[in-house]
């Protein structure tokens, strides 16, 4: 993240293994009877709010042919989105130190 790079399974695995391994569960298999749509659910502050991983989200199934795409908006939503603010704050301290350029 702060070299802005992309993120990948086996990052994720020495973070969080079984996020990774629900992840897998779904390369390796046919998500359609998952009953899967393009959205995230979390819970802030007590409130469970649904997040659209693309625009129409929750009316979009993932299914075999758009599971890569999914794992991809979720991967990029759970690493890099929830928490761009403070990364960018990081990331800019570290550019004063040490130029990424």
């Amino acid at each position: 993240m702060l070299l802005s790079k992309s993120i990948t399974l086996a990052d994720i695995e020495s973070v969080d293994h079984e996020y990774c391994q629900s992840l897998k569960y779904i390369v390796d298999n046919d998500p359609a009877d998952l009953g899967l749509y393009f959205v995230v659910n979390e819970e802030v502050l007590g409130e469970l709010r649904e997040h659209e991983l693309k625009p129409d989200g929750q009316h979009i199934k993932v299914t075999e042919q758009n599971k890569q795409e999914y794992i991809d908006l979720l991967i990029n939503y759970r690493f890099v989105q929830r928490i761009a603010l403070q990364m960018n704050a990081l990331k800019k301290g570290f550019q004063e130190i040490l130029p990424l350029e």
